[in-house]
């Protein structure tokens, strides 16, 4: 008996947190673009080691994005709604994040840092 309730509990507490999971990302913001760069961020920082530093920008249909640098990149994710993001080894070791690539990332707005564009933690990348 004891046993049985025991994991009926632990199904039920399985459930329950799948399940506010699921719901965390229905909360989060979305944003639709192009990754234009992405690299490792420096191993100096204790607090983001194995990150990936990622800018997105949403409409770059029309522009040649192989010929720019960082400064025009920059400029250009200014211009066109473009956003860098904190990308967890986790997130980018199970993705295949590379330029070029049209992304859904998610966010939390109210954690985004004060910048034009904006630096933001990615919680998820779909592609």
């Amino acid at each position: 008996m004891k046993k049985g309730l025991f994991f009926l509990f632990l199904a039920l507490s399985i459930t329950l947190i799948a399940c506010g999971q699921e719901e965390d990302i229905d909360t989060l913001d979305k944003h639709k673009g192009t990754i234009v760069s992405i690299e490792k961020k420096n191993e100096d920082s204790d607090s983001f080691e194995g990150w990936y530093f990622m800018l997105v920008i949403s409409d770059v249909k029309d522009v040649n994005i192989s010929k720019k640098d960082d400064d025009e990149l920059k400029e250009l994710a200014k211009e066109k709604d473009g956003a860098y993001y904190n990308v967890p080894p986790t997130i980018y070791k199970s993705s295949d994040l590379k330029v070029g690539n049209q992304v859904v990332a998610y966010f939390d707005e109210e954690s985004q840092a004060e910048s034009d564009p904006p630096v933001r933690d990615a919680e998820k990348i779909d592609e």
